[in-house]
């Protein structure tokens, strides 16, 4: 496990194996259903995501019995995915009108691209 989260959860999951024999999805990650607004929401999204993900894999190499919802991970992992996604277009967007300023008169498109590396 290479993150914090993910540790946690291998463990909820060993604990949640030795006294019910599977390992049901809701019961054991909190699912975030909106798109993050700030670096800590969205780094709690992120952990989702990596958990969700450990879970599919776990699913994949120690089978559905053990981990009946493998199909309702799935399909969270892309929908993590999307929100991630459009939360960090809602942070890029809200740190270049705060550089800009508001009442910028450089149209917004221009504003979103990438700047170029020195």
């Amino acid at each position: 496990a290479d993150s914090p989260a993910q540790r946690g959860a291998l463990q909820r999951f060993a604990r949640r194996l030795s006294s019910d024999g599977r390992v049901g999805l809701l019961r054991n990650v909190e699912v975030h259903r909106r798109v993050p607004s700030d670096a800590l929401e969205l780094k709690a999204a992120e952990d989702t995501h990596s958990v969700l993900e450990l879970y599919v894999w776990l699913s994949q190499r120690l089978g559905d019995e053990l981990f009946p919802d493998a199909d309702l991970a799935r399909t969270c992992v892309v929908k993590s995915n999307a929100l991630i996604q459009a939360g960090l277009q809602r942070i890029t967007l809200e740190q270049h009108i705060e550089q800009d300023g508001p009442g910028s008169s450089v149209p917004l498109h221009k504003r979103l691209r990438p700047k170029a590396k020195l």
